[in-house]
């Protein structure tokens, strides 16, 4: 296709630029490199890393467009994992806590090391949900400041 026909197509009605798409394409990737590596989020996506440092740096010096497009971003992928995830947890550590009760009745229990271990496992799997919640909260705090979003505060703390 000629370049004229292709730059004339983009601005047809319900067309979306090719600026739009990139910068749609830089959300997705400045949100996987939040969860997982720069490495790993440019893989996924075919870019390079200069192109997620450009982008972060367009996130950062408060580009509204590529702003908007992270957030719209952030909130579908929260909404779709986290739904459930609160209840998963909830049902995990009831059961969790219904073992420690009866570990802690059976005193044969409380002394073998092969049931101490596996509590301490449990234990330290609770503590780094925890502690990975807080690092992901101050990671989108620190690293995508969305302007003017009314749900900032939820990823506080």
């Amino acid at each position: 296709m000629p370049a004229t026909q292709s730059r004339r197509s983009e601005n047809l009605p319900g067309r979306i630029s090719m600026a739009a798409l990139n910068k749609e394409l830089a959300a997705e990737v400045l949100l996987a490199a939040i969860f997982t590596t720069d490495e790993q989020a440019c893989q996924k996506y075919g870019v390079s890393l200069r192109s997620l440092q450009r982008w972060r740096r367009q996130l950062a010096d408060g580009d509204p467009e590529l702003a908007g497009f992270v957030a719209t971003k952030k909130a579908a992928w929260d909404a779709a994992w986290a739904e459930g995830l609160p209840a998963a947890l909830a049902r995990g550590l009831q059961a969790l806590e219904k073992c420690f009760k009866e570990i802690h009745a059976d005193t044969s229990a409380c002394k073998n090391p092969v049931v101490i271990h596996a509590v301490a496992g449990a234990v330290r799997i609770v503590a780094e949900i925890h502690l990975t919640s807080k690092v992901i909260n101050a990671r989108l705090r620190d690293h995508l400041p969305v302007p003017d979003d009314p749900n900032r505060h939820k990823y506080e703390n």
